[in-house]
C-alpha cells in the first residue's frame, strides 16, 4: 500500500549543510520554496509511504504483474507517473522492462488498486533480478524491486 499525502513542511536540512558557497539561483530557488510554506501550504507536494521494504514479483515467459494499491489522502488529485528502469542481475545481466499502464490519476480520499503489467523479452536469462521504480508526482519515491525471471 502506497499512501500519497500532503507533506507538512519542506526538507530545509540539505540548505543548512551547502555552506555560503551555493550561487544565487539555487538560493532564490530555496526562498521561494521557503516563503510559499511561511505563508500556507499553497503549493503542497506529494509524498508517498511503502508500508513494506521490498515488492517481489514474478515474471514467467517475460510477463508478470505488480499490483500497487494507492491511497490519495490529500484534498486534490494526484497524478503518479511510474518510472521502470531495466532490471539487473548480480552476474550483470540486463533487461529493458515494459510496464502498462504509466501514469494515473489517484482522486482525494480514493484507495486505487493498480495493476501494473510488466513484459520483458522472453529470452531473458532466468535468475534473480533488481531494480527500483520510481513514482514521478511524489517526491523523490522510490519502490525497491526483486524480480525472479523463469523460463
Amino acid at each position: 500500500m502506497l499512501r500519497l499525502i500532503t507533506d507538512p513542511e519542506p526538507d530545509l536540512q540539505e540548505a543548512a549543510t551547502t555552506g555560503t558557497a551555493e550561487t544565487g539561483l539555487g538560493q532564490l530557488v530555496r526562498g521561494v520554496f521557503g516563503l510559499a510554506w511561511i505563508i500556507g501550504p499553497v503549493a503542497p507536494r506529494s509524498v508517498a509511504r511503502l508500508e513494506s521494504a521490498t515488492v517481489r514479483v514474478e515474471l514467467v515467459a517475460g510477463s508478470g504483474e505488480l499490483v500497487l494499491h494507492l491511497r490519495n489522502e490529500q484534498a486534490a488529485a494526484a497524478p503518479v507517473m511510474l518510472v521502470v528502469p531495466p532490471l539487473r542481475s548480480a552476474e550483470g545481466h540486463a533487461a529493458q522492462v515494459a510496464a502498462e499502464p504509466r501514469t494515473v490519476v489517484v482522486f482525494p480520499g480514493e484507495t486505487r488498486r493498480l495493476l501494473v503489467q510488466l513484459r520483458i523479452d522472453p529470452e531473458t536469462a532466468p535468475g534473480v533480478y533488481s531494480a527500483e521504480l520510481r513514482l514521478l508526482g511524489a517526491d523523490e519515491f522510490v519502490i525497491p524491486v526483486v524480480a525472479e525471471v523463469r523460463a
